[in-house]
């Protein structure tokens, strides 16, 4: 493979693993969108958590306590 093959397989790959990490980011940001408005039409822990199971209990329970304390900004 030549040196402009190589930088451009490089460049190539960092782009990919950047992409990769804004999606997840915004996947993130999604699921807890939905979770937190949930949580604000009184869902309970243990049902978000069965439809969310890649959220912990602890998590769900975190993002509650974050919405009553008015720390998170409501949707």
């Amino acid at each position: 493979m030549t040196k402009v093959a190589m930088i451009f397989e490089r460049e190539k790959q960092e782009a990919l693993a950047e992409a990769a990490k804004v999606y997840e980011k915004e996947k993130q940001e999604a699921l807890e969108k939905s979770i937190t408005r949930m949580i604000q039409k009184n869902y309970d822990t243990e049902e978000i958590v069965s439809l969310f199971p890649d959220f912990s209990h602890s998590r769900v329970e975190a993002l509650r306590q974050e919405l009553a304390a008015g720390i998170k900004d409501t949707l």
